[in-house]
């Protein structure tokens, strides 16, 4: 017997009739018959699924007990193949832990000059010869890691020399972004660069300030010229870091940098401070609730659809990883590139060979969201990934929940597919001629 699957929400929009599956993904308006019909059938046994569209009676709408642990099994699979799987492998690589800003949100507590020295950079290259890997990938990160340029190349270089196919990304304040550097990155294998601008002039040097006190906004921005004075087979992502304190910045700034160079990639990024105690907290946007007001918001002033539909289960942060690892500029080895520096946090060390098998085993089955009741009893694991690993870890260990954990849409499932049908119909004006 086939029942009302839990995974439907069925929801009313403007004298309009909608249902929505997060299994199949399928959306789909309903007529007033169809939609009171599958009311009435929300909370008992449909005996007779031939009386509804064939479009509903293949999109998961309905189905048996079995066939609903059948879904979750396939998640879990899915999910655990990905988890272990021993081909590919991505690590967060710091060249040092120096950096030449001083940013008012910045967890990492000191940025000492801490370089990577020869000797770490040999042990880091022969554990990805020994994993035998079909594919690596490297995220530069820091501080601030072309401020050890060098050791960018000269670790590059050697892995290039493995002749495994290999890719790499930076994560970069962008002061030091100059055409000597960016010359050199393609052959570096360097195809997307990730650059963080937190408003115009004025709010984005009081949130990211340069030690020296020059302006990083002046400096960034020249950087940005000379990127997009030529073309390059390289991605530019601007990233926004955004709370209650410049949310207005990120309409201005997105109209500066669109208007100036078309092809850029710009995104926000809400601040998380873990510290509730800390001043700063207050000031970020938290909730489910106000990062979609703040999409909204955003929408309506750009007059352009906002992306929201909800996308399948993604997958998991590489914390959750077996493979994936964050190296410290001194060998050490961390799951979370939250945890960089922090000598506690550390699962192990390349240089000294320790490593504390217990600590990265919970990394990666521990607060497991696939072990979790609340999680597999939620409509939305289809399209969540169990959020954070860390923030789970840190509720699990404190015994109750001081993180909230859950996707964004967690509780205004209906707030978001309503914004997904509103732009959608935006968006199809726009391509009318």
């Amino acid at each position: 017997m086939q029942k009302y699957s839990k995974y439907n929400y069925l929801f009313q929009h403007n004298d309009k009739y909608f249902i929505f599956n997060s299994i199949s993904h399928f959306f789909a308006e309903l007529d007033k018959e169809a939609f009171d019909e599958l009311k009435s059938t929300e909370s008992c046994i449909c005996e007779d699924i031939a009386k509804f569209p064939s479009e509903l009676q293949g999109a998961k709408i309905f189905l048996s007990e079995e066939e609903e642990k059948d879904e979750l099994n396939k998640i879990k699979y899915a999910t655990y193949n990905r988890r272990f799987q021993n081909r590919h492998a991505t690590f967060v690589i710091t060249p040092t832990y120096q950096c030449n800003y001083n940013c008012i949100y910045c967890y990492e507590e000191s940025r000492p000059a801490v370089y990577m020295d020869d000797t770490t950079e040999n042990n880091l290259v022969e554990l990805v010869k020994q994993m035998r890997l079909d594919g690596f990938h490297i995220t530069w990160f820091g501080g601030e890691p072309l401020l050890n340029f060098k050791r960018i190349k000269s670790l590059t270089e050697k892995i290039l020399a493995l002749g495994i196919n290999y890719d790499a990304d930076i994560i970069t304040n962008g002061y030091l972004l100059t055409e000597d550097k960016l010359s050199m990155f393609e052959k570096l294998r360097i195809s997307s660069i990730q650059l963080t601008i937190d408003g115009i002039k004025e709010e984005h040097d009081k949130r990211r300030p340069h030690v020296s006190g020059a302006s990083s906004f002046d400096k960034i921005m020249e950087n940005l010229d000379n990127f997009f004075s030529k073309e390059r087979n390289i991605k530019m992502n601007i990233r926004v870091n955004i709370d209650k304190n410049n949310e207005e910045q990120f309409y201005y700034l997105y109209s500066l940098l669109k208007n100036n160079y078309p092809k850029i990639d710009i995104s926000p990024s809400f601040v998380f401070i873990k510290d509730k105690n800390c001043a700063s907290y207050a000031n970020c946007m938290n909730s489910g609730l106000e990062k979609l007001n703040f999409n909204l918001e955003f929408a309506k002033k750009m007059d352009k659809p906002f992306y929201v539909y909800p996308e399948q289960r993604p997958n998991e942060c590489i914390a959750r990883s077996a493979f994936s690892f964050v190296i410290g500029a001194n060998g050490d080895i961390f799951k979370c590139y939250e945890n960089i520096g922090n000598a506690e946090k550390r699962i192990g060390n390349i240089n000294t060979n320790e490593f504390n098998f217990e600590l990265y085993a919970r990394w990666i089955m521990g607060a497991d969201p696939l072990t979790d009741e609340k999680c597999l009893d939620c409509k939305l694991i289809p399209v969540c990934h169990g959020a954070c690993p860390m923030l789970r870890l840190e509720n699990e260990h404190a015994g109750t929940e001081i993180y909230n954990p859950c996707h964004m849409m967690k509780d205004i499932e209906e707030k978001i597919l309503t914004l997904h049908l509103e732009q959608k119909e935006i968006y199809l004006k726009q391509k009318q001629p």
